[in-house]
């Protein structure tokens, strides 16, 4: 992994958390999705995050307070 790989685990991991204090449901999507399964973590050329939301989970996620963001 390297260091930008790194940067975005960690906002993955904090946007994962604001999600589940949130009752917000998302989705690992395109390379994101192929590295986690297919490398267990990144492809080695993604520089990315892909995530899928709803319209609904959308909408919820806009009215987090600020305060709940690391």
């Amino acid at each position: 992994m390297n260091s930008l790989q790194k940067k975005l685990y960690v906002m993955l991991n904090d946007f994962d958390e604001i999600c589940k204090r949130n009752n917000i449901t998302y989705y690992l999507a395109g390379g994101s999705a192929l590295g986690a399964i297919r490398n267990n973590g990144y492809l080695p050329w993604d520089d990315d995050l892909d995530v899928y939301i709803t319209r609904d989970n959308w909408e919820k996620l806009k009215k987090v307070p600020a305060s709940q963001y690391p």
